[in-house]
């Protein structure tokens, strides 16, 4: 689960809603999400941690089990919900439930995913970064995958800095707030475009794995 970090640096978990939070329709159809969400890296704390670590399905109802019935009603906007993830019933079943697609909420890693996977096609077909990929196309899959691993380091530094501008503009500064979020925003797009071609780069090594097979 992708996660982000509040103001006392705690780790939380992200999940957004297409369409954003606002109950009127967004403009555009292929709208993914309108909250202003800043998302932070998950920190590393190497490969043999990374190797134990495991996704706990569970994790939602164990939460709310460990929050006051009130609380934990209020989370899911009423107790007749609470009882059905309670039930066993997936979180995720019960908010988008009756709900427009559009509205229904996900998790950041799927929609992350989905938006690599069609960089790489998108390129594939001609369009957007195609120059990109056929650059990459040339080259052995050593070279791949350190771009890949490069490409992964610039965009957790654009996070860290989003999350922390100070990391990137020093202490001392003195940009008014206004500068800070346009810098962001910056940020933001760098990682928008960083991340279509780390996904072109993945593409590019499944279509040869697929093609050993």
């Amino acid at each position: 689960m992708t996660q982000s970090s509040n103001r006392s640096g705690n780790q939380l978990p992200v999940l957004i809603r297409r369409g954003g939070f606002n109950p009127r329709p967004p403009r555009r159809t292929n709208d993914t999400f309108s909250c202003r969400c800043l998302l932070a890296p998950k920190i590393d704390l190497g490969e043999k941690a990374e190797a134990k670590a495991k996704e706990n399905p569970d994790a939602e109802r164990q939460f709310l089990q460990r929050l006051k019935v009130d609380e934990a009603a209020k989370v899911m906007g009423g107790r007749a919900r609470l009882q059905q993830v309670l039930d066993g019933k997936s979180f995720e079943a019960v908010i988008n439930a009756n709900k427009d697609p559009l509205y229904h909420l996900q998790r950041a890693e799927d929609i992350l995913s989905t938006k690599m996977a069609t960089a790489f096609d998108t390129a594939k077909a001609g369009g957007k970064h195609k120059n990109f990929l056929r650059d990459y196309e040339k080259l052995p899959d050593n070279l791949i995958e350190k771009a890949v691993r490069s490409i992964g380091k610039q965009i957790a530094l654009h996070e860290i800095w989003i999350a922390d501008p100070v990391a990137k503009l020093g202490l001392d500064h003195g940009y008014p707030p206004e500068r800070v979020r346009e810098y962001q925003v910056k940020w933001a797009k760098d990682i928008n475009r960083q991340s279509e071609q780390m996904g072109i780069l993945q593409g590019i090594l499944e279509a040869r794995r697929g093609q050993q097979r």
